[in-house]
């Protein structure tokens, strides 16, 4: 059995070689030629899987290592009998820690006092669940919105949009990007959208560029209705509008999602599913050996609570100095995403503090470190 897999899957072939011969191929060039006599094809989002590229090959079985399916045609998949799978949720705790980070960021940085601060999160599924539970954890209050989850699950806590907006001082996004239906997401964050905003808000987006409207984004940031920003997608990427980066407080290359755990378990989950589609009972996953846990140190004397959480957090994850990169190098946008970058999740992390008092040591551990 033949099995192409672009490069960017990690751990490609260590994965999927006990199920036939892997040739892995750069995303650029994964084409209908390379294909031709492949039973199986795994990707991520920088390959488009269409008909072009599928037809008259032998495919059977195509896997994104990755939550979103935008880049797939899955109707055509499914009138041409070929099985897909994603990974849902295999970067949702990655994307989380991103807006953790980057809330502690802008409260160090004296623009919002968290504890004080209601978050609006607008997308509550593997992500946006996991960003409520750990805003919470920081002793912020959360009001969300999801219609199609409200509509289904006529749950009292889901609020309307208009609601969210109007009374949150910090507004995330969290929604596939979508357009059709009954709630189609692409540019849903629109004129209108900023001016229901509660004034002097923070905006947040780590879900896809193309939801924003980003010349409403900018006008509102102008204006300073919106009066802070952080964006980790863009419209047209690799191509980013540079008026709009500089005027956001934290602009990433998409990588909010890129931790070295989240790209291996999209590989996990999509190996499994192939295992299910050729009738395989796997046996545990092929993965690779992971180093050994690094230690942050702290003493918190004379230190408090919010700068201690922050600065631990920096140890782990430096937001700043990826908004430093994007913007000394915003033409290699492809680069700045590649796997020589990947960072570590906070659980990845052993921490020992000097002088911390239970309150401390509980809010630290709730966002994923080992307390050592």
């Amino acid at each position: 059995m033949k099995i192409v897999c672009a490069s960017s899957i990690l751990y490609g072939t260590e994965t999927f070689s006990p199920l036939g011969n892997v040739v892995v191929i750069p995303d650029q060039d994964v084409s209908s030629e390379h294909i031709q006599n492949a039973n199986i094809l795994i990707v991520r989002s920088k390959t488009k899987i269409n008909q072009s590229l599928l037809k008259d090959s032998a495919i059977k079985f195509v896997g994104t290592a990755t939550a979103g399916t935008d880049h797939m045609d899955i109707p055509y998949l499914n009138d041409s009998g070929i099985a897909w799978s994603a990974a849902p949720g295999c970067n949702a705790n990655s994307v989380a820690e991103y807006i953790i980070t980057a809330l502690l960021c802008l409260s160090d940085r004296g623009k919002t006092g968290l504890s004080k601060q209601t978050l609006g999160v607008i997308g509550v599924g593997e992500v946006g669940s996991r960003v409520v539970r750990k805003s919470q954890d920081l002793g912020m209050q959360v009001l969300a919105c999801d219609p199609p989850k409200s509509e289904k699950t006529n749950n009292p806590d889901f609020l309307a949009l208009e609601e969210v907006l109007c009374q949150s001082d910090i507004i995330t996004l969290h929604v596939p990007l979508t357009r059709a239906g009954l709630y189609p997401t692409f540019r849903m964050a629109h004129e209108e959208f900023f001016k229901k905003a509660k004034p002097g808000s923070t905006f947040i987006n780590t879900s896809r560029g193309e939801v924003v409207d980003e010349e409403a984004l900018l006008l509102a940031l102008q204006r300073q209705h919106i009066q802070n920003a952080v964006l980790d997608v863009w419209d047209h990427e690799p191509t980013i509008n540079k008026t709009l980066l500089e005027h956001v407080d934290i602009g990433t290359p998409h990588t909010a999602g890129l931790s070295f755990d989240g790209k291996l378990s999209g590989t996990i989950m999509v190996y499994r599913k192939a295992c299910e589609f050729l009738g395989i009972n796997h046996v545990g996953d092929p993965t690779p050996s992971i180093d050994p846990r690094e230690m942050i140190k702290k003493n918190t004397l004379n230190i408090n609570e919010p700068e201690t959480v922050w600065e631990i957090v920096r140890m782990a994850y430096d937001i700043e100095k990826e908004d430093h990169r994007l913007r000394s190098n915003i033409k290699s946008f492809a680069h700045l995403r590649s796997d020589q970058l990947l960072r570590n999740e906070f659980s990845t992390f052993k921490v020992r503090m000097q002088n911390a008092d239970r309150t401390l040591t509980e809010k630290v551990k709730a966002l994923g470190f080992e307390i050592q």
